[in-house]
């Protein structure tokens, strides 16, 4: 995960080392995650960095972002292939499938959250009694 010095980024890398997830935390503020980022997680994580990578990298450098993914393959021993896709054709924002639905389905529930920021709609307003049938229709 990128941007995971503090904030949210961080909250979400604790949960998922909570979940015993192997965790890669990256940020741009060197101080910040080596420091109070590494506090908060390494207790989480039983005090062993074994599962726990934090790497200082700048997501808008090609460069870094390919020597992170030798990183996580050295450190994890996974090649994250889906990563490794994504990076080479240059896509810089990277959708996990979770084979639950398809692609096409994930895509379209994005493009509606997205637009319930732009039309002002209520938060996952596709469960909105007001908003659902519209939402139904927009997914048919």
């Amino acid at each position: 995960m990128n941007g995971t010095a503090d904030g949210i980024g961080l909250a979400a890398c604790k949960r998922f080392a909570e979940l015993g997830i192997k965790v890669c935390m990256t940020d741009i503020n060197e101080e910040k995650l080596q420091s109070p980022a590494e506090a908060k997680i390494l207790p989480v994580v039983g005090g062993s960095a074994a599962n726990l990578l934090r790497a200082l990298v700048d997501v808008s450098d090609r460069a870094q972002l390919e020597a992170l993914c030798t990183q996580v393959y050295d450190r994890f021993g996974q090649v994250v292939d889906l990563m490794f896709e994504r990076i080479a054709a240059e896509r810089f924002y990277i959708l996990c499938p979770d084979n639950d639905v398809t692609a096409e389905v994930d895509n379209k529930r994005i493009q509606w959250g997205i637009d319930d920021l732009i039309e002002d709609r209520p938060a996952l307003s596709r469960w909105h009694p007001k908003w659902k049938d519209t939402f139904e229709r927009f997914m048919s």
